[in-house]
């Protein structure tokens, strides 16, 4: 997930799946809808269908176009992974919503907001994989006052985190399968389960070493 071949695949995918679909749509697609399941944006078929993956590559070139051609540092190469880590996710997600959002002119998909889901499900499975190995002198991971102030909370906290990050991402997957409201209830239980549980269990174990530490 975090090589630069991982985003050139989607692109790929991203291009074939609209040189597939393009002679099958000619009428506007919706893009947006209401809460009430009313559709109140459209778009032609070139800008449903043409623009994303335009745009999609853009982003990509950008990203390369950005990486030094020297030798990199340690600390240089753990920027650059985790860089490619976020924009690899980020081309998946849109990747998703945008054959859900062709799939549902072309009759496969019912509603797109399941897509959404399903696929911020899937991106926090796999940020669960990587955040046993952030560091906390940099910008990612939960950077509570609690866990910066001691290493050793840090890795306690993110190996936990791992695990609450799993556990929410499944329960987010489940939620786009099912009905209003439980699929908004269960997604955000997901979610602030996941956020949530490191980043109380951080306190409690900081003011566990803080109450040892005033014994001694």
């Amino acid at each position: 997930m975090t090589s630069r071949w991982f985003g050139l695949i989607i692109i790929s995918c991203v291009s074939l799946f609209a040189l597939w679909v393009f002679p099958s749509i000619q009428t506007p697609v919706p893009i947006h809808s209401s809460e009430m399941a009313q559709v109140d944006l459209w778009a032609s078929p070139f800008e449903a269908i043409i623009l994303p993956p335009i745009m999609i590559l853009v982003f990509y070139l950008i990203m390369l176009a950005n990486r030094p051609n020297r030798y990199l540092t340690a600390h240089e190469q753990y920027i650059d992974r985790v860089s490619w880590l976020f924009l690899n996710m980020g081309l998946a997600v849109i990747c998703v919503m945008y054959i859900a959002l062709l799939g549902r002119s072309l009759g496969w998909v019912s509603e797109v907001r399941r897509a959404v889901i399903l696929a911020f499900g899937l991106a926090t499975i796999i940020l669960s994989y990587y955040l046993p190995k952030v560091r906390s002198h940099e910008w990612l991971g939960i950077r509570t006052p609690w866990t910066l102030a001691n290493s050793v909370i840090w890795k306690k906290t993110h190996h936990l985190a791992q695990w609450s990050f799993l556990v929410g991402g499944l329960m987010i997957c489940v939620a786009s399968w099912l009905q209003k409201p439980y699929r908004r209830d269960l997604s955000m239980l997901g979610f602030v389960m996941a956020v949530g549980i490191p980043t109380i269990y951080s306190y409690f174990i900081w003011r566990r070493d803080m109450r040892r530490f005033t014994r001694k």
